[in-house]
């Protein structure tokens, strides 16, 4: 499920302000609405560590 979720969740994400939007069409949110809401909002944690590491290496490589 987690990987439909991603694929899925990068073409229908927008931000807009402090607001995050998130469309997702998938059966399993008929079958259990609270399982993909936390498997989004674990991908999101994830991307946003993600994100956070990499600008950490880009500040490392420019100090350097």
């Amino acid at each position: 499920m987690q990987n439909e979720l991603l694929s899925k969740t990068q073409e229908q994400l927008t931000i807009i302000g402090n607001k995050i939007n998130i469309l997702v069409e998938s059966e399993c949110v008929k079958v259990n609405p609270v399982a993909v809401l936390a498997e989004v909002a674990s991908s999101l944690n994830l991307t946003a560590r993600a994100l956070s590491r990499h600008k950490e290496t880009l500040k490392l490589k420019k100090i350097t």
